[in-house]
């Protein structure tokens, strides 16, 4: 049926302009609202999600007449605890895995070592016959006087020129501004003591072998340890981390290895730069036995307050551990008021307990 154009049927409405901006500035609003206000509405939406996922349980306890508060309070308690408890499960395997993965790594690197002739042998004879052929150039460039001269400067990133110890095996340990390497007296690469650089000292253990003595802060317990240069196995001695108290009260400390005449102990002077004293080890000068799960002999409190590094406890002993000397300021907080102090140490201290 065809319409007249005066047919209001097909009359359009007017667009109400005013009507159609205030619908858009107010979805803008809300909008904008929601994204400055996520913080809030964040939590919020999970509780409702959890809410409304939680609800049949909720039911099902009001259905055995337990008042619905009680029932929501009893859910409340179950997230809480479940979640608290697989927290701590999973918290002590990641450390634990982080603390296995020095040992893995060495494993690794001692099974490629072994391997015998391999790929990294031949990556080794092409570098030396790349160099081989680098001499005979610059051999050839210095005999003929009118050739150009090519110089080339490349930048030592290396950085292992910080400290050189000489262990009694003939190992050198050099540890730099990146992590603290053994070689021969070749000076060919003998292996890792430590993937990062801290205060240690070279020792004799127990049976007359040379260790590395160091602490590892990136590890999940903060250990002390001591490595065996000759086989390069590595051993945890003492945690300076307490897992049960948070915050972490970190622990700083210098090692002395030079009792050459007592072998089987090194002297460790602990010492706090910003924390409260919270542990029974802080700023102490003690004897720590390089065996696992030492015996910890304290000597004394230093009572140094650190005001800077020659503020710190360098403890240092004579070759058979007799005597004993440390820096202090005694608690003043002078960096200059600093004295030496002794230490007798009887024959005792030595004795199984």
């Amino acid at each position: 049926m065809n319409r007249s154009p005066s047919d209001p049927a097909t009359v359009a409405p007017p667009l109400n302009i005013r009507s159609t901006s205030l619908v858009i500035l107010a979805v803008i609003a809300v909008v904008g609202s929601l994204y400055v206000a996520r913080s809030l509405f964040a939590p919020l939406v999970l509780g409702i999600l959890i809410s409304y996922a939680w609800y049949p349980v909720v039911s099902f306890l009001d259905r055995w007449f337990v008042p619905r508060a009680v029932s929501a309070g009893i859910v409340v308690a179950v997230l809480v605890t479940g979640g608290w408890y697989a927290f701590g499960a999973l918290q002590v395997q990641a450390l634990d895995l982080i603390e296995k993965l020095p040992t893995a790594i060495q494993e690794i690197r001692r099974e490629v070592d072994s391997a015998g002739p391999g790929v990294i042998e031949r990556l080794r004879d092409a570098a030396d016959q790349i160099e081989a052929v680098a001499e005979e150039d610059a051999a050839a460039d210095a005999a003929d006087p009118q050739a150009p001269q090519r110089v080339i400067i490349e930048p030592d990133n290396s950085r292992y020129t910080g400290v050189l110890l000489d262990s009694s095996i003939g190992v050198l340990v050099v540890a730099g501004q990146t992590r603290t390497l053994a070689f021969d007296r070749e000076l060919r690469l003998h292996g890792t003591l430590h993937e990062s650089v801290e205060h240690a000292d070279l020792a004799l253990d127990a049976r007359g072998r040379d260790v590395y003595v160091s602490v590892d802060f990136a590890s999940s317990r903060g250990w002390l340890f001591m490595v065996d240069i000759a086989t390069l196995t590595r051993t945890n001695l003492v945690s300076t981390y307490n897992r049960r108290r948070r915050p972490i009260a970190y622990t700083s400390l210098h090692v002395s290895g030079k009792a050459y005449e007592r072998p089987g102990w090194a002297l460790v002077s602990t010492y706090r730069t910003r924390s409260e004293r919270i542990e029974w080890f802080q700023d102490k000068v003690m004897l720590v036995e390089l065996v696992a799960s030492p015996r910890i002999v304290r000597l004394a409190d230093h009572r140094s307050a650190h005001a800077g590094y020659w503020t710190e406890p360098h403890s240092g002993s004579n070759r058979d551990l007799s005597r004993v000397l440390f820096n202090s300021n005694w608690g003043s907080g002078s960096t200059d008021d600093v004295d030496t102090w002794h230490i007798d140490v009887p024959t005792s201290a030595f004795e199984p307990r």
